[in-house]
């Protein structure tokens, strides 16, 4: 077999997605578990009053109210979800991009799918909102490509799903919009193209600022919305009980504004705890552990930016920079490790669409990747070693060994604790 020019069938590819992916469940030790956090997100509706990140519960309300939803479900549903963004992640860092196969190509490829700061990540963080509006984005990616000439057409379509994806999540207008905008520009920059665009983003700011601002709890005491979703009875196995899973930090998140408490039971603000935490000395060494322990990673991405960048026009220049916009979100919360993952991803996707568009910048990352082959294979062992990104914490390796002692007393973390 010629390593160097050789192609898979579909089905070939098919079996290396089920070989990599199993590989990283693996890795992560074969649970899918959300855990109380996450799940008590997917118990909020608008029930009693219009609330932030309301939008998926209210949904699920459909189906099982009056009691809550099961929480076996949500691990089902995350779990379908997760293995919907691995399908559209192996198809742009593996399959689409080595249709003309080499070997230093799809091992590059691999180590971009395998990476704790791509897949790896997600699986750890399986049932996160992030997830489902990824793969929002990618839908909005695929109507820019194939309809980007259609401008009210794009805009009629791509409209409201960014709308969906703010009501899911507030914070997908520093993860996701910027880039999907980015690409919109990049495909389409033509002045009427552009001042639809224009238009929209005014429409997404606006709305990304309302929701975060009226979307604040005020109908309910934090500890009164507590008592009542955990009131809502669930079944566990054939006994319908009183919700236990039921998270008093997942609810007390709906009750913060950016500087100001509106009640006095709940955490301080979201932005001093973000300087609070964020800046705190554990804080920051996960932070530089995790770029200290990936840094040949870093150093691969950072040259492909360097070469796409500087050879580029404008509106590439904008796509490429777009991909830094959930930097932002380090000013309003301390999940950085999360943030730092959404970064990579969106680089690499970026990276790929360019690729896929222009044979110039096709040939500019093949030159990378046969570069820096050798360094590409110890990456994807040192990834499998490392393991996941978390989100308050670099690695699992590390967090055995500098472990946050922040999370033993949460009076720590906050000037106001939760009222018991």
């Amino acid at each position: 077999m010629n390593l160097k020019n050789f192609k898979l069938s579909k089905l070939q590819y098919f079996i290396l997605y089920l070989f990599l992916t199993f590989w990283l469940f693996a890795r992560g030790g074969l649970n899918i578990d959300v855990g109380a956090f996450k799940y008590t997100h997917y118990l909020f509706n608008y029930e009693y009053e219009f609330i932030k990140r309301g939008f998926v519960g209210e949904i699920l309300s459909f189906f099982y109210d009056p009691n809550s939803v099961n929480y076996e479900a949500v691990n089902y549903l995350s779990l379908v979800f997760l293995i919907i963004l691995s399908v559209f992640f192996f198809n742009i860092f593996v399959s689409s991009f080595n249709r003309k196969n080499d070997i230093s190509k799809l091992i590059f490829s691999i180590m971009v799918f395998t990476s704790p700061l791509t897949m790896q990540h997600f699986i750890y963080d399986v049932g996160r909102f992030d997830i489902l509006n990824f793969v929002i984005a990618f839908l909005c990616f695929f109507i820019i490509e194939k309809f980007y000439k259609k401008i009210l057409f794009v805009f009629v379509l791509i409209g409201p799903l960014m709308f969906v994806m703010i009501l899911i999540h507030e914070a997908a207008f520093f993860m996701f919009i910027p880039v999907i905008f980015a690409y919109w520009f990049f495909k389409n920059s033509y002045k009427s193209s552009v001042i639809v665009q224009i238009i929209l983003f005014s429409l997404i700011v606006f709305s990304t600022f309302k929701i975060s601002t009226i979307g604040i709890g005020t109908a309910l005491t934090p500890e009164t919305h507590y008592q009542l979703l955990q009131d809502k009875e669930i079944y566990i196995g054939d006994v319908l009980i009183p919700n236990p899973y039921v998270n008093k930090y997942s609810v007390h998140v709906l009750y913060g504004g950016l500087y100001q408490n509106f009640d006095e039971g709940i955490f301080s603000a979201l932005f001093a705890d973000a300087i609070n935490v964020g800046l705190s000395k554990w804080w920051l060494i996960h932070n530089f552990i995790l770029i200290f322990a990936l840094s040949p990673f870093f150093y691969i991405v950072f040259v492909i930016f360097k070469e796409f960048f500087f050879k580029s026009k404008i509106q590439t220049k904008i796509l490429l920079i777009s991909c830094f916009s959930p930097l932002g979100l380090f000013l309003f919360s301390y999940d950085h490790m999360r943030y730092w993952s959404l970064i990579v991803t969106n680089l690499f996707i970026i990276f790929f669409i360019l690729s896929k568009e222009n044979n110039f910048y096709k040939e500019m990352l093949k030159k990378n990747i046969k570069r820096y082959k050798k360094l590409t294979i110890f990456l994807i062992l040192l990834g499998l070693v490392l393991g996941p990104v978390g989100n308050y914490r670099s690695f699992t390796l590390t967090n055995k060994i500098i472990p946050n002692t922040l999370v033993l007393d949460s009076s720590k973390w906050f000037k106001i604790k939760i009222k018991n």
